[in-house]
């Protein structure tokens, strides 16, 4: 018996030596277990769903070169966000008392950085600085991603988070959703500190200037959904869906040229009607992005791709999954 204890006693202090001797297969292991939910399931979205109610919020930009000088009559939404110049911001305050309203400040380069603050003065002086709950800082710049390009819009970001929480608003910030994608020079880890939301613009990933795809394909749009929720928590996170497809001219599979936006509107009432007049027209259901597909012929052939609300609302459900339940939409008066 005096044995037996001992053989176990003895093979247990080799298994711990060995154990320490490869801490390779401890750290596969590890690997293991963090890769095994990289795919949300229903059972994660299950713990999600215990863990935090998911806020719902649906927010709507609002164009200027839409806005008449009429009231807004579809008051549906939870936030109301202006987008350009400061000629009709009296008519959008005007047309939405009561509302939750925000302001929209795009910037392309690091000038128009270092001017946004002056933004905040400008609308203070006018008396419609008070008519707003919060800034959305459009970041728009393009570049190399090198280091100083990097710390020049961080300190340009940081210093306008500064002046508008000065004036007890929000700030949220826009960044371009092919972020990762196309390496944009965006520091996200920072950015998400210095703010109090990121707005991801979930469209434009074929470009106008490219060739014929999908307003964002949703193999990617999953993919993009994971890369932010590494960075920004999921209640810091809203998705902007572009209401609207790009319209190619083709030849022999080829662009023309830069194809023409079409809003929603547009595209239903051409192509989605009781019928379509066009030579040749079809219209498909594209299962890569899960968007609508409009080919046609004239002179040359068309190629038309865009977000609908029912692959808006297939993304969206997606993202409830992961938590995320604050969305907007590119824009008023487009559908």
């Amino acid at each position: 018996m005096m044995k037996n204890f001992i053989v176990l006693v003895v093979l247990f202090i080799i298994g711990g030596f060995v154990w320490k001797q490869f801490p390779i297969v401890k750290n596969i292991q590890t690997k293991l277990n963090s890769t095994a939910s990289t795919t949300p399931t229903s059972s994660s979205a299950n713990r999600i769903a215990g863990i935090r109610k998911i806020q719902k919020k649906e927010s709507i930009f609002v164009p200027d070169w839409n806005l008449k000088d009429e009231t807004i009559l579809h008051n549906g939404y939870d936030r109301w966000i202006y987008f350009g110049g400061n000629e009709k911001i009296a008519t959008f305050t005007g047309s939405l008392k009561e509302k939750e309203l925000w302001m929209t400040i795009k910037v392309t380069n690091l000038d128009e950085l270092t001017l946004s603050r002056s933004e905040i003065s400008n609308l203070e002086n006018v008396g419609q600085l008070t008519k707003f709950r919060g800034i959305v800082l459009d970041l728009e710049i393009n570049g190399l991603a090198s280091d100083e390009f990097i710390r020049q819009i961080n300190e340009g970001v940081k210093k306008l988070y500064q002046e508008v929480k000065k004036k007890n608003l929000k700030f949220a910030v826009g960044v371009y959703g092919d972020t990762f994608f196309r390496k944009r020079p965006v520091n996200l880890e920072f950015i998400n500190k210095n703010s109090d939301e990121i707005m991801v613009m979930a469209y434009d990933f074929s470009k106008s200037y490219g060739e014929p795809g999908p307003n964002y394909p949703y193999s990617e749009f999953k993919r993009m959904v994971s890369d932010f929720l590494k960075f920004v928590p999921a209640e810091k996170l809203t998705f902007v869906f572009g209401m609207y497809g790009y319209d190619w001219r083709l030849k022999d599979g080829k662009p023309l040229g830069t194809a023409g936006a079409l809003t929603l509107s547009q595209i239903k009432k051409n192509f989605l009607g009781k019928k379509c007049y066009e030579k040749n027209c079809v219209v498909s259901t594209d299962e890569d992005s899960k968007e609508k597909h409009v080919t046609y012929e004239d002179e040359a052939t068309h190629s038309i791709y865009f977000e609908d609300v029912e692959s808006a609302g297939i993304k969206i459900k997606y993202l409830k999954e992961w938590g995320i339940g604050s969305v907007a939409y590119w824009a008023w008066g487009y559908f």
